[in-house]
């Protein structure tokens, strides 16, 4: 295929937005009957029925796009803790921001070289990615809280490396989704260009929403916790979800 189909992506966006909206509702209904909205392990459970729903036809843009989000969700949870508990100044931005950025580039330049030398694993390591994110994520509020407290008294500069330090693995592993799944397209359909530009379009629009997303709706409804288990268990899912899909696709060949 040149190009994912018309009805692939509608009955992708179809699935998606009910899940949405599922999802919602079970938030509404939570908070009426007064019980804590953080429901990370049913999210996860619906978003894999959802996608399963078209395991054959669901392009990788959608995939992506939810992957894409979950990562900016990331970012923003971890620059307030990081923010809270370090402090919020030029430098400390500076270390954060910086972290993102070599840990996405470095990804990506691995995540490359990963999908030349290893062909046809690409899927396995995609999965391998997200279940790192999915774990890191898991931990990584208690692990912000436990290095904060250590590190009670160093310098300033000690710290933004700190913070620098712990950004680095999990940012990494985001920036090495993109070749990993380039690769795998461009197995499918030998289309550099194409695959590059749907998945790269997908991730970005995924990211400005899931930004917007956790700060006006998830932030409010589940808090910093409860979004990052949520994203979590995303990870996780979308990592099972693309196994399932490439051997769906070989059993169909």
């Amino acid at each position: 295929r040149s190009a994912p189909s018309d009805r692939s992506i509608r009955d992708s966006w179809i699935a998606f937005t009910r899940i949405f909206c599922i999802q919602r509702l079970i938030w509404r209904i939570q908070l009426k009957v007064g019980e804590s909205p953080q429901s990370p392990l049913l999210t996860s459970i619906l978003v894999f029925l959802g996608l399963a729903r078209s395991t054959m036809t669901l392009s990788l843009p959608v995939v992506f796009f939810l992957s894409g989000g979950v990562a900016l969700v990331y970012q923003v949870v971890w620059q307030r803790i990081l923010f809270a508990n370090f402090g919020l100044d030029v430098l400390s931005t500076t270390f954060v921001v910086s972290a993102f950025m070599l840990g996405l580039g470095a990804g990506g330049l691995v995540g490359g070289a990963l999908s030349r030398k290893l062909p046809g694993l690409e899927v396995t390591l995609f999965a391998l990615t997200e279940l790192g994110l999915g774990i890191f994520g898991l931990s990584s509020i208690y692990l912000f809280h436990v290095t904060a407290a250590m590190a009670v008294g160093a310098s300033h500069a000690m710290t933004g490396l700190i913070s620098f330090g712990l950004l680095l693995i999990p940012t990494a592993l985001m920036g090495a989704t993109l070749p990993l799944l380039v690769g795998y397209a461009t197995s499918i359909n030998q289309n550099v260009g194409q695959s590059v530009s749907w998945l790269y379009f997908a991730n970005t629009l995924g990211g400005a929403v899931g930004a917007y997303f956790a700060v006006e709706v998830l932030f409010q409804i589940t808090g910093l916790s409860g979004a990052v288990k949520m994203m979590a268990f995303i990870n996780l899912t979308l990592g099972a979800y693309v196994v399932v899909y490439a051997r769906a696709r070989t059993r169909a060949v």
